[in-house]
């Protein structure tokens, strides 16, 4: 679960132009988004 967490904070440090246009982010985010609910 931490790790998860770590993970997801390295993200959201990027921009958001980069998130926006990144298919991985998306796709990382819909599972971290249904796993935390």
């Amino acid at each position: 679960m931490g790790k998860k967490n770590r993970d997801s904070n390295v993200i959201v440090k990027t921009s958001p132009s980069s998130r926006q246009q990144d298919p991985a982010f998306e796709y990382l985010t819909k599972t971290f988004n249904s796993t935390n609910g």
